[in-house]
C-alpha cells in the first residue's frame, strides 16, 4: 500500500464523536501526526496508547499546517 508507515500511538484525547490521537511515526524521530479517529474505528481496532499502528497517508486526504 503506498504511504505506509508504522507509528506508535502516544497519546488518546477523547473529543465525545472521535478521539484525537498523537502518532509518532517509527522512521521519523521528533515528528508528530495527529490523527482523529471516530469511535467506531477505534473500537474496531482497539486504539490504545502505547501500540504500534500501521497507517497510510493517501495523498488527497491530508491536511498541512506550519507550526505556529
Amino acid at each position: 500500500r503506498q504511504n505506509k508507515i508504522e507509528t506508535k500511538v502516544a497519546t488518546l484525547d477523547f473529543l465525545g464523536a472521535f478521539c484525537r490521537a498523537k502518532l509518532n511515526p517509527e522512521e521519523a524521530p521528533g515528528v508528530t501526526i495527529l490523527a482523529d479517529f471516530s469511535a467506531n474505528l477505534m473500537r474496531d481496532l482497539a486504539v490504545a496508547e502505547g501500540q504500534t499502528l500501521a497507517i497510510s497517508l493517501p495523498p488527497e486526504s491530508l491536511r498541512l499546517f506550519a507550526r505556529a
